[in-house]
């Protein structure tokens, strides 16, 4: 008795998908991706790819087997190929993101006050956009970009179309009031040695030197501190130097570190004036080294009682 139930389904079941490709014959409508016994019982088809849907972007979008089951969709892919930046998927905003790493929340700003202020944890991630609404339900609010203000009319000729993004060029409007997009702008300094790019946080371009360890980005300021990330050399603050420790820099030699700059009164080169003696600065000391030129080296004591001079364990002497 069950297995002639079982048969009888089968059999309706059957006769359903061959009535149901029938009329898609006659109609031209594409054919069902399949029945079920449910569906057919209720006088309707199984599952499609709208109804499997489970409104969650990263998973990919659900499909219909044949036999009326939903399955789930192949995961968003967000790998960029850049193996400096963080690469996530977003779900409240239905994108991918690529986070940059990051020293500070200043370096994360990407110049647009309308998505809000951007934050660091080691990697950059947006922050809260601005929410306009003056509760006045006769106005149209929204986010000038243009202005860094909430506003309750349009901006006016090439100021509206502008994103407030350095790097992609600035916008213009066209003849027909048309926003149109500016030349990007280019970061290319010719130069095969260095990681060419467009910093949208400064509104300027970078040229970093590649790298493969971060001794290869050493500067020699001693109040920085230098990261190699992705082949190309990034520079942070050393929060680990205090203000008012000893350092030597490209620029300064025996200074003090102050917010992470080498600051001093003695130049790099320690250059006293004498020409009797070769100067230099001794880095790990954090001071001025000197020693005395070449004994007999003509020199200029400029003193123009005296003639001759000559170089003497480190003295300009004339006769």
């Amino acid at each position: 008795m069950r297995s002639r139930v079982v048969r009888d389904l089968l059999i309706a079941h059957a006769l359903a998908l061959v009535a149901a490709l029938a009329s898609c014959l006659q109609t031209g409508d594409p054919a069902p991706d399949a029945v079920s016994l449910d569906g057919w019982a209720e006088g309707g088809w199984g599952c499609d790819s709208e109804t499997c849907q489970d409104d969650s972007w990263c998973n990919g979008r659900e499909g219909c087997d044949p036999w009326g089951t939903c399955v789930p969709g192949p995961p968003v892919n967000c790998d960029d190929g850049d193996p400096v930046t963080r690469d996530r998927c977003d779900e409240a905003a239905d994108e991918c993101r690529h986070d940059q790493p990051c020293c500070d929340a200043e370096s994360c700003q990407d110049n647009l006050w309308c998505n809000g202020r951007e934050t660091c944890d080691g990697w950059c991630a947006p922050g809260r956009p601005v929410y306009c609404n003056d509760g006045d339900p006769v106005t149209r609010d929204w986010c000038d970009e243009a202005v860094d203000a909430c506003s309750e009319s349009c901006g006016c000729a090439s100021l509206y179309c502008q994103d407030g993004l350095w790097c992609n060029g600035r916008e213009e409007i066209n003849s027909s009031d048309e926003c149109e997009p500016g030349p990007e702008v280019n970061c290319n300094d010719g130069d095969p040695a260095t990681v060419d790019w467009c910093d949208e946080a400064a509104d300027m371009c970078r040229h970093d030197r590649s790298c493969s360890a971060a001794d290869d980005c050493d500067d020699g300021d001693t109040c920085t501190q230098e990261r190699c990330v992705g082949g190309r050399c990034l520079r942070c603050g050393h929060a680990a130097v205090a203000d008012g420790l000893r350092c030597s820099s490209t620029r300064v030699c025996g200074g003090t570190c102050v917010a992470g700059i080498c600051r001093g009164p003695v130049p790099a080169d320690c250059d006293d004036g004498n020409s009797c003696t070769i100067d230099s600065c001794d880095r790990a000391a954090g001071k001025c080294a000197r020693e005395p030129a070449a004994d007999g080296l003509p020199c200029d004591d400029r003193d123009p009682r005296t003639t001759g001079e000559r170089c003497s364990a480190g003295r300009c002497l004339g006769a």
